[in-house]
């Protein structure tokens, strides 16, 4: 059922013996999630599965005791995750909590399945290597981003990135959400938008700010 995917997202899976490419099929299985539905609250080892996306957009958070949370990363068509499986597969736990950020369907391989078949495979372990140290990249580079940029250039950033993922200069996006994407106080948020709103980069009423110059705003 899966074939035609996995033979896109994996390259080594052409190369797997006829079984365990039925085996890797047979495993796996759908889900489908709303908007703010959590996939996974990154505590929980029961959950321990890879994740490709099919359809939607994931975001991946990062949440401390506080229930404060700061954004890491994206996952669009065709990504992967393998954080939300390091517990099984390398017996780290990693506390990254995967959020719909649009209407998605995602495909789940169990991890415990998946490191049976990757004994025989030293290529299946190496892709998931490669993808365990893209996502720590990743996670780093927006940690850094975070901790040396203003709070004024990351608001000026995440909006122009909303806008492209969304193909639209209308965000439909409240300052409390802007806020816990960035790790910023809303208060703060509040004030940032408002002087954009003052320089004329960007229009704002009660849930919705939309990009007026976006070459204006990219020089913030």
């Amino acid at each position: 059922m899966f074939r035609e995917r996995f033979n896109h997202v994996f390259p080594f899976f052409e190369s797997l013996a006829e079984e365990d490419r039925k085996r890797l099929s047979y495993i796996s299985y759908t889900q489908e999630f709303k908007k703010g539905d959590v996939i996974t609250d990154g505590r929980c080892g029961c959950c321990s599965n890879i994740i490709i996306v099919l359809s939607g957009r994931i975001k991946a958070l990062s949440m401390n005791d506080a229930g404060k949370t700061v954004t890491l990363y994206y996952l669009f068509e065709d990504d992967i995750c393998v954080l939300s499986a390091a517990e099984t597969l390398y017996e780290k736990t990693i506390a990254v909590a995967l959020v719909a950020d649009t209407d998605v369907e995602i495909l789940k391989i169990p991890a415990d399945g998946y490191k049976e078949i990757q004994k025989k495979y030293p290529e299946m372990q190496d892709f998931i290597r490669r993808l365990f140290t893209d996502r720590f990249s990743d996670i780093l580079f927006a940690l850094r981003e975070k901790a040396f940029t203003s709070p004024k250039t990351m608001v000026a950033v995440l909006l122009t990135e909303k806008s492209s993922q969304e193909g639209s200069p209308v965000l439909h996006l409240t300052q409390t959400e802007i806020a816990n994407d960035l790790a910023i106080a809303r208060s703060l948020v509040s004030q940032i938008l408002a002087g954009l709103e003052k320089e004329g980069y960007v229009r704002t009423r009660r849930g919705i700010v939309e990009i007026l110059d976006f070459k204006g705003l990219l020089s913030v």
